[in-house]
């Protein structure tokens, strides 16, 4: 929410929690359905144009114990795809034992561009995305923290 401060528009912060509370789930569910509908846009212009690449979800989840809310996506090895900048990111390796199957490990944002710091290519447009043509190493993964949902 904005308001205008001396002829100025500037962010409005409420200072009632329980407010903020729902203006944060708002936010959340908002952008949500904003990577939702450039989703199914971007997915019927690749297919219109053959290009092969996938456009990650933008999925939303409720903490444990908590009412609030946060966005997640996945980032799959040996997939050329579109990632959503979301609170978490679940970057899945093929499991060695079990065909077709994936290991996850869920690190936040910020490990997740860390990770892609040589990897990760920002996309125009809004939201925003990243283009992420190839994954991080597994020592690189093994060094990050699993995120505490």
């Amino acid at each position: 929410m904005y308001r205008f401060e001396d002829s100025k528009l500037v962010r409005y912060l409420p200072s009632d929690s329980s407010i903020d509370h729902k203006l944060q789930r708002f936010r959340k569910r908002k952008i949500t359905e904003d990577y939702t509908s450039q989703k199914d846009l971007l997915d019927k212009l690749h297919a219109a144009k053959g290009i092969d690449i996938f456009v990650a979800n933008c999925s939303l989840a409720e903490k444990k114990n908590s009412e609030a809310l946060f966005t997640f996506s996945t980032w799959v090895k040996g997939v050329d795809a579109l990632l959503p900048e979301t609170d978490y990111v679940a970057l899945g390796v093929p499991d060695e034992n079990a065909k077709g199957k994936f290991v996850f490990k869920t690190v936040t944002w910020a490990d997740a561009q860390s990770l892609g710091k040589n990897i990760m290519v920002r996309v125009e447009g809004y939201p925003t995305r990243y283009r992420v043509p190839s994954f991080p190493s597994e020592e690189s993964i093994n060094v990050v923290p699993k995120a505490l949902l």
